[in-house]
Parts: C-alpha cells; sequence; structure tokens
C-alpha cells in the first residue's frame, strides 16, 4: 500500500509534467530541465509498471515471496527518490517560468511609460526605477528558496516527532536522557528555522507587495489596489483557522502570503491574455499547501519520564548483603520522587550483618565525609511512614523518613528551616490549587511567571516538600503540569 502511494504520488505528478511556455524557448538551463523531468516520468511509468507485476506475482509465487518483496522495498525507495528530484525540478522550473512571466506581464490600461512610442505593451519592470527593479528581482530570487525551507522544517519535525515517540518508549534513564539531549537539539533547530523563514519571506512579502502596490497607484488601477486589499482583508480572517494546530506563526504566513501573492499575479497574467503564464502560475497554486497540509506541525510535545525504581522493604533473617554483594551505592534520579528511609548515619562503612535483614538497602557518603544508610524506596512520604513503624518493630531505634525529589537530597527531621529551595512548574497557565494551598503561611514566598511557566521561591525545606509532592499529585488531573525542584544557587 505504501509503494503504491508513493508510485501514485509520482506518476500523479508525472501526468501533470508541463510544456515549455513561450518566450522561454532559447533559455538553456530551463529547456536541460524540462527534458529531464521527461526522463523522470518515464522512469516513474516504468516503476509503476513494474511494482504493478511484482505485486502480482507477489500473491502467487510463494517460493520467491521474499526476493519479490526485497525488489519491492527497493522500488520503494527509488520512488522515494523519483518523487524527490521530480519536486526540486518543478521547483526550479516554476522559478525560471515565474521570473519570465512577471517581467513580461503587460499592465493593461496604461499610457506607454516614457521612452517607448512604438505602442507596444508596457511591462511591469519598465514601470520601476534601477532601484525597484533591482530590489523586485532580488525577491524572486529569494523567493525560490522558502519551500525549500519549509521543506527542512517538515524534515526537521519528523525528525523530532520520531525522537519523541523514541523517548517515550525508551527502556532507561540514560536512553531516555540521551534522546530527550537530542529532541531539545532538534527541537531548538526548529525554532530557528522557523525564525529564518519568517524573516527571509517577511522581506520578500514585504517588497513584493510594496512594487504591486506602487505600481497599481501609478496607473490608478484602485481595482487592483482594492483587489490587493480584499486579499490581506482574507488573510486575517482565514489565519486563525491556519495556525489552530499550533503551525509556527512564519510557516503559516508564507502559506497564505505565497497563495495571495500567486492569486494577483494571476490576475496580471489573465489581464494580459497570457495562458501560458497564468497556467503556469495556476500550478504554482495547485502546489501550495493548504490547511490540511499543515497539520502536524504544531510543538512536538513529551511527559518527561522518571524512571524510579521503587521497591518495598523487608525486614528479617540474614539478608541478601555479604563480602561479596554489599551494599549498593544509593540511586538518585534527576526527576521524580523517591522516599526511603533512614536507618544509620556512621563515621565509616558499616558490615550488613548490623541491619537486622533489612532489605533493600543503599549507602550514600555526604559532604561532610560520613556514610548514611537507607532502606526501602517509596513514592510517598506515607509510604515512607509506615516502613518507619516496621523498623521500630524490627528493633531499629530511630528510624526517619528522608527524600529525593528531582535529584536533591533532604531530610525533613534535619531541616533548620532555610529557605534554599525554588520550584519550577510549568504545562499550565495557572498555576495549580495546590501551589497556594501548599504555601499558606509560608514567610515571604514569591511566585514568579518566568518564560516557559512559574517560579515558586524561595522555600525552605518542609515547604518545599509540601508543594513538590502536592504538584505531583496534581498531576494526575492534569498530566501536563510539570515541576521541578532544585536548590537556589548560592
Amino acid at each position: 500500500m505504501i509503494a503504491a502511494l508513493i508510485l501514485f504520488g509520482v506518476c500523479e505528478a508525472a501526468a501533470q509534467q508541463r510544456s515549455a511556455i513561450a518566450g522561454l524557448e532559447e533559455h538553456a538551463e530551463y529547456r536541460e530541465l524540462i527534458a529531464r523531468e521527461g526522463a523522470l516520468v518515464r522512469s516513474a511509468d516504468s516503476l509503476a509498471a513494474s511494482v504493478a507485476s511484482l505485486r502480482a506475482r507477489l500473491r502467487t509465487d510463494t517460493l520467491e515471496r521474499a526476493a519479490i518483496s526485497a525488489d519491492i522495498v527497493r522500488m520503494e525507495e527509488e520512488g522515494f527518490g523519483i518523487r524527490g528530484d521530480m519536486a526540486r525540478l518543478a521547483s526550479r522550473i516554476n522559478t525560471i517560468e515565474q521570473e519570465w512571466i512577471l517581467a513580461n506581464l503587460s499592465v493593461p490600461r496604461t499610457d506607454t511609460p516614457p521612452g517607448d512610442g512604438e505602442g507596444r505593451p508596457a511591462t511591469i519592470e519598465s514601470f520601476l526605477t534601477p532601484e525597484q527593479r533591482a530590489e523586485l528581482q532580488a525577491a524572486r530570487r529569494a523567493e525560490a528558496g522558502i519551500p525549500r525551507l519549509v521543506d527542512e522544517y517538515r524534515r526537521g519535525h519528523a525528525i523530532a516527532a520520531s525522537l519523541a515517540r523514541a523517548y517515550a518508549s525508551a527502556a532507561s534513564q540514560p536512553e531516555a536522557d540521551s534522546l530527550l539531549a537530542l529532541l531539545n537539539e532538534s527541537k531548538a533547530a526548529g525554532e530557528r528555522l522557523a525564525a529564518r523563514i519568517g524573516g527571509e519571506w517577511g522581506a520578500i512579502f514585504d517588497s513584493k507587495s510594496y512594487i504591486y502596490n506602487l505600481l497599481a497607484d501609478k496607473q490608478n488601477r484602485s481595482d487592483m489596489l482594492a483587489r490587493f486589499e480584499e486579499g490581506m482583508e482574507r488573510l486575517r480572517e482565514e489565519r486563525p483557522r491556519w495556525s489552530e494546530q499550533g503551525t509556527p506563526e512564519s510557516v503559516v504566513d508564507y502559506a497564505l502570503q505565497k497563495r495571495m501573492l500567486t492569486e494577483y499575479e494571476i490576475v496580471l497574467a489573465g489581464e494580459q491574455g497570457d495562458d501560458a503564464a497564468a497556467d503556469s502560475l495556476r500550478a504554482v497554486l495547485a502546489g501550495l499547501p493548504g490547511p490540511a497540509g499543515l497539520a502536524g506541525l504544531g510543538p512536538v510535545t513529551i511527559r518527561e519520564r522518571s524512571f524510579l525504581d521503587y521497591a518495598d522493604m523487608a525486614t528479617g533473617g540474614a539478608g541478601p548483603y555479604n563480602a561479596s554483594n554489599p551494599i549498593p551505592e544509593v540511586a538518585v534520579w534527576p526527576r521524580g520522587i523517591i522516599w526511603r528511609v533512614l536507618v544509620g548515619n556512621f563515621s565509616g562503612r558499616q558490615s550488613p550483618s548490623i541491619f537486622r535483614g533489612a532489605r533493600p538497602l543503599a549507602v550514600a557518603r555526604g559532604d561532610d565525609g560520613r556514610f548514611r544508610y537507607f532502606a526501602g524506596g517509596f513514592p510517598t512520604d506515607s509510604l515512607a511512614a509506615a516502613a518507619v513503624e516496621q523498623l521500630r518493630r524490627a528493633g531499629f531505634r530511630a528510624p526517619a523518613p528522608v527524600v529525593w525529589m528531582d535529584g536533591v537530597y533532604i531530610d525533613p527531621a534535619a531541616d533548620d528551616g532555610a529557605r534554599i529551595y525554588r520550584i519550577e512548574v510549568w504545562g499550565t497557565d495557572e498555576l495549580p490549587g495546590a501551589v497556594r494551598e501548599a504555601t499558606a503561611g509560608a514567610e515571604a514566598t514569591d511566585v514568579v511567571r518566568g518564560p516557559e511557566g512559574f517560579i515558586v521561591a524561595p522555600l525552605d525545606g518542609a515547604t518545599a516538600v509540601r508543594l513538590r509532592s502536592a504538584l505531583e499529585e496534581a498531576r494526575r488531573d492534569n498530566p501536563d503540569v510539570a515541576a521541578r525542584l532544585s536548590k537556589i544557587p548560592e
């Protein structure tokens, strides 16, 4: 089915192969491009016939099915190549035709410009100063590059979407982190490209609009001035519908404004009676994307993943740890919340035998050089509190719940009230009610709106833990809400 669609697209384009327009018979590059397009048409026809034959064999020749399938796949790839070559040829052919057409369009209902006393139709460029002609020609040359930039944006967007899908199915934190870095780079490149499209196309549109309106004004063509203004009004009316899926403004502006200018140029060609020129411009118009063609180019969004390894706790027995299987270093994840129970704080490493069979265990050496041992791994403080009671019953003297929030370690019992934390919240236009509830009564806590969301700071340890936990709970109602706790840089 995919191959059929690819080849249909190639053959459909081939069926629309153009004839050379009058006036360009001596243009060497144009003649060569038309000839190459014809060769591609013949290749596409041959390829379509070969695939149809292979698909017929695939249904009946079971012994050669693998080889036939491989040939079809090879031809699919060849079909993609032909389609791309034809698109590039068509873009360059259209550019040459438009440059010639617009340079030779007559301006009807006008006096002959100074210097032409032979009564020939006046061309557009004959009414322009050298500087204005240079501006128009530069705009035409630059215009040919915009479709390539838009195609590049589409390819980059497809890559970003593919990375987002891969990120959503990543099996480990390192794999997810690597994919997320690539995704962020891809999205940043897309933003830069969208800005480039906006800048370059904006200059082109302004130049061509200025020249066309200048010509209409010089010739007292109030009807053409009105037509242009009506086109601009349609743009303003249609823009919301074209933008509703979040496609970048620059891409939407190009699609709408290029359509409007091409429609205007078709009218100019029609008034001159140049049917070939009008047909070429109509082919350009037919190839421009509509709202459906821009669908799927909106922001690539993801739900940030965490690979926290929660583990229920058990006590009693010999336990799994010994000299050949030592207590592992505590695992710290950069995102998410995991509670553990602090079961000991020592000046040196301890034998696993002193921990009464508690498992799983982990150890971390603090900035003060002391070794802290932790048991279990829990998503909530209530589960950690239950584990504390279990450890007390097992004979531990002072087990205490502690938490890692987005990689930051907080021991609520040891918190000295220093307001050294902040929480960023994004994925929502309004702060969840959990923020107001968790920070109620907190001393001089500010909420600042940043470029990507909100920042709540400064916070003491207890308030930070309460707020971050409440935001994690709020994600159940709105999965788009995301939050990250961090220490305020000194």
